[in-house]
């Protein structure tokens, strides 16, 4: 039992994880067809998008939970979370010995 509950925690992890926002802030659909042959699996792509641009800015279909007009969008950056972690250590680090000689007066 403690495994599966385990294991059913790291799959929602893994999908949160996995889940991009338009620049508009709606949830990309989980899956999507991008033509006829191509299915797009919780992601974003750069193939044409919709209105047939072609760019390299990545690209959803809208969750249709999400609503909205048109039901698709131009995808927020992917964020880096591992970057992430080592600017605010870094940032920490930095901001320590002040808070320590703040802590001493």
């Amino acid at each position: 039992m403690k495994h599966e509950a385990i294991a059913s925690l790291m799959a929602l992890s893994k999908s949160a994880k996995n889940k991009r926002r338009t620049k508009d802030g709606r949830k990309c659909a989980d899956v999507f067809n991008v033509d006829k042959e191509t299915v797009i699996e919780a992601a974003c792509t750069t193939m044409p998008s919709p209105d047939g641009k072609m760019t390299e800015e990545e690209w959803c279909k809208v969750d249709p939970a999400a609503g909205g007009s048109p039901d698709w969008g131009y995808c927020e950056p992917k964020l880096d979370f591992d970057k992430i972690r080592m600017k605010t250590k870094e940032l920490m680090e930095e901001e320590i010995p002040e808070m320590r000689k703040l802590r001493t007066e």
